[in-house]
């Protein structure tokens, strides 16, 4: 289950060039041509069109992914960079003040995960 957390976890920054999983995707040029970061892949849009594509083939496989997915976006929005929820539908903006890689997004990347783990 973790595993499969966590796998959902690096999927919206399957567009950034530096991400770790970016560097795993053999299509990652394209990827890159095609998608800007924090942009589709930071919409609520995208976990939902996972969860009920993977949902056919198995539920919990999709629940898995979408607690990463979502857990991902949740970290993201308290970050200076934030996200738009609802793009490409509506341009808004959530933001905080944290820095992307800072102590404070470690810990609640790591408050959250306990969060999971608890459940």
């Amino acid at each position: 289950s973790i595993i499969l957390i966590c796998l959902g976890s690096l999927l919206p920054d399957i567009d950034h060039p530096n991400s770790k999983i970016s560097k795993q995707n053999p299509l990652r040029y394209i990827t890159k041509l095609i998608l800007r970061h924090r942009g589709l892949l930071h919409s609520l849009f995208t976990p939902i069109f996972l969860y009920l594509t993977l949902s056919l083939i198995n539920t919990e496989l999709a629940s898995l992914i979408f607690i990463g997915y979502t857990s991902h976006l949740l970290i993201d929005s308290f970050t200076k960079r934030g996200l738009r929820p609802l793009y490409p539908l509506f341009n808004f903006k959530i933001k905080g003040n944290t820095r992307t890689n800072s102590i404070v997004e470690t810990f609640l990347f790591l408050l959250i995960l306990l969060i999971i783990l608890i459940k």
